[in-house]
């Protein structure tokens, strides 16, 4: 973020007095201290690579915490700079021995900030907010909201726009943007609800109502994976703070309560998975390491550690023997849960693999990742059954409950189906940025997918028809959300932050949120039916005004008793 100072000179006729200079604050570790580790230190001392001796000599400078712990108390001593080993490393001359190693020295400046702290008693201050963020916290980010126009494909008719003929389709204004990337979507086990996740949000839409009924905002930092468990009960998110450390929160769906919480990652948890029958979750990071859990107990039952990279994603077998692991290293693992092992590699992709799923029958995996391909593999063998090149960068691949298909989410744009046994594709659509996420209803007639625009998108399956967006955003009062349909229908929170345009015309907003404020239509469309297009009411006939009759003239007459 680029920072703009100002500065106004003023010009006196007498020299200005001098004022006494306020006293420096004393510097403390998270204010002063902390930056200068970050920037120049916790690539390797860090609590990440405390067990990689190699790398970190078992040292970590990047929570305050660990500082007074191991090998790294012994590195410095509060009120004694120069009995300290830490400011020993950071002046000495020989560029083997100096750290940071193989990089430039700290600055003089940097040198002193961090010799007054330990000589004034290495103070470690108020930890930021996205390091003290406890479980319950509401995350709240200010900022301004601007006008986000929403295409539909309604033409108005001139009766509409008093007259005018538009130039284009109606469209949908709401003051909504910027929105947040879709980075997370999960429908649970019986269809009534799409978990949605973004930046320290998670949305629980109730489809029935096609509204929200819970929003859980204490979600540190990007939420970057949901999952519900097998009957509904609970809810996975998935999280952290890059470098600093990951989390997994569990939720019960139905109240909105927190009923789980814990770390144990070095690095942001990129995805997790329940375990099919039993009360764990797996969970992946970027540190590294593969982890199963005790959902009751929460601890870690297994480690495995055999990606020498970030690792992605993570899927259990069907049968919840097995582990199904994709990686920064280009490659699968399956690993045996039993003994946590790997029992096999899928190799042969030339970038990162960013995702995985496991067919129902436990027959069949598929991956994807930033080479460009959909890969199909034999679960048992680990040989690759198909490479379906031209599938763009994939950022998350889905099976269909039944198996039949897979849907996948692309760096293109495109939200794809494809046919699961032969691996055709079957149709494309356009969801209209960076698809993150994707996942199928439980009925395997409807997908959601969820783009960088911060829509949500939900489609028909069969036809690729697009069935309705949702939209939700923080604001200080709470959250506000909007469902609309590409015929122009829509239901939201409140009538004043939506309105319509439409190119070279004026179009009245009582009128049209009369015609186009639908809650039952957006209802019906989010179950996949069919609704009508948006007509305006036909004006009344004027009274049809008698038809005029003519004068009759009298016939005259002759006087009584006289013919004329």
């Amino acid at each position: 973020m680029t920072i703009l100072l100002f500065f106004c000179l003023s010009w006196q006729s007498e020299p200005p007095k001098t004022p006494a200079s306020a006293p420096k604050a004393d510097p403390t570790y998270w204010a002063d201290i902390q930056p200068i580790f970050r920037k120049h230190c916790t690539a390797c001392h860090s609590e990440k690579h405390l067990k990689s001796s190699e790398v970190s000599a078992g040292i970590a400078l990047d929570r305050f915490d660990l500082m007074r712990q191991g090998k790294t108390q012994k590195m410095w001593h509060p009120g004694h700079s120069d009995k300290s080993r830490l400011l020993e490393v950071l002046l000495e001359t020989d560029p083997e021995q100096r750290m940071p190693r193989d990089a430039d020295p700290l600055s003089a400046a940097e040198i002193d900030l961090i010799k007054r702290w330990l000589d004034t008693g290495a103070m470690e201050g108020t930890p930021p907010k996205e390091v003290a963020l406890a479980p319950g916290s509401t995350v709240k980010r200010h900022r301004p909201r601007f006008d986000l126009v929403l295409p539909t494909q309604f033409t108005p008719p001139p009766a509409l726009t008093a007259g005018q003929a538009a130039k284009g389709r109606l469209e949908l204004v709401a003051k909504a943007g910027p929105l947040d990337p879709i980075t997370a979507l999960a429908f649970s086990p019986d269809g009534q609800w799409l978990a949605v996740g973004s930046h320290g949000q998670v949305v629980l839409w109730a489809l029935d109502a096609a509204q929200p009924k819970q929003v859980l905002t204490d979600s540190l930092g990007a939420v970057n994976d949901l999952k519900f468990n097998a009957d509904g009960s609970l809810l996975a998110v998935a999280g952290g703070q890059p470098s600093v450390r990951g989390e997994i929160r569990l939720y019960n769906p139905a109240t909105g309560q927190l009923v789980g919480h814990w770390g144990g990652h070095h690095d942001v948890v990129f995805t997790v998975a329940f375990h099919p029958k039993e009360r764990k979750i797996a969970s992946a990071s970027f540190d590294r390491t593969v982890r199963v859990w005790d959902i009751d107990k929460q601890e870690c039952l297994l480690e495995y550690t055999g990606h020498s990279d970030s690792v992605y994603a993570v899927a259990f077998t069907p049968d919840g023997q097995s582990l199904l692991t994709a990686s920064k290293d280009r490659t699968l693992r399956k690993v045996q849960l039993a003994t946590g092992k790997s029992e096999l590699t899928f190799s042969g992709m030339s970038e990162d693999v960013m995702t995985v799923a496991v067919s129902p029958d436990g027959k069949q995996v598929i991956s994807g990742g930033l080479d460009r391909g959909l890969c199909f593999w034999n679960a048992a063998t680990a040989e690759r059954i198909r490479l379906v090149a031209g599938a763009g960068s994939l950022l998350e691949v889905a099976y269909s409950p039944d198996g039949q298909w897979v849907g996948t989410a692309g760096a293109d744009s495109q939200l794809r189906i494809w046919n699961a046994q032969s691996g055709a594709l079957v149709r494309s659509m356009n969801a209209g940025s960076l698809v993150y996420a994707v996942a199928f209803h439980p009925d395997g007639k409807r997908i959601a997918s969820g783009s960088f625009d911060g829509q949500v998108r939900l489609w028909d399956r069969n036809s690729g028809r697009l069935l309705s967006h949702f939209l939700a955003w923080r604001q200080d009062q709470g959250t506000a959300w909007l469902a609309y349909l590409p015929e122009g229908y829509w239901h939201g929170q409140t009538r004043d932050q939506v309105h319509y345009q439409a190119p070279g015309a004026s179009v009245p907003i009582e009128q049209t949120h009369d015609l186009l404020m639908k809650a039952e239509y957006v209802k019906k469309a989010v179950q996949g039916e069919a609704v009508p297009p948006a007509t305006l009411p036909a004006p009344p006939k004027p009274p049809v005004a008698p038809s005029p009759t003519k004068p009759t003239t009298p016939t005259p007459t002759s006087p009584a008793g006289k013919s004329p």
